[in-house]
C-alpha cells in the first residue's frame, strides 16, 4: 500500500487543483482523499495508465496530448 503525505495541514486551503503526473493505480486512494477535501485532480499519464485513475480524475490527459513548445495545440 502506498501512503503519501501531500501538503502539511496548514497549507490545505492554499490550493484548489492538484496535477498528478503518473498512471500508477496506487495513487487512487490519494486522488479520492484530495477530492474528498474539495480539490480538483488533473492527471497526465502514459497510455499504460490505470483505469481507476482515468475514472477518478476530474480531468485526464495522455502525456502525448501535451503540445510541444512551438507546436500549435
Amino acid at each position: 500500500m502506498l501512503i503519501v503525505a501531500t501538503v502539511p495541514h496548514r497549507y490545505e486551503n492554499c490550493y484548489n487543483i492538484v496535477i498528478l503526473v503518473s498512471g500508477d493505480g496506487d495513487f487512487a486512494n490519494l486522488v479520492r482523499e484530495l477530492q474528498d477535501k474539495g480539490k480538483k485532480v488533473i492527471i497526465f499519464a502514459q497510455p499504460q495508465v490505470s483505469q481507476k485513475l482515468i475514472i477518478l480524475a476530474n480531468e485526464f490527459y495522455l502525456v502525448s496530448q501535451i503540445p510541444l513548445c512551438g507546436q500549435a495545440a
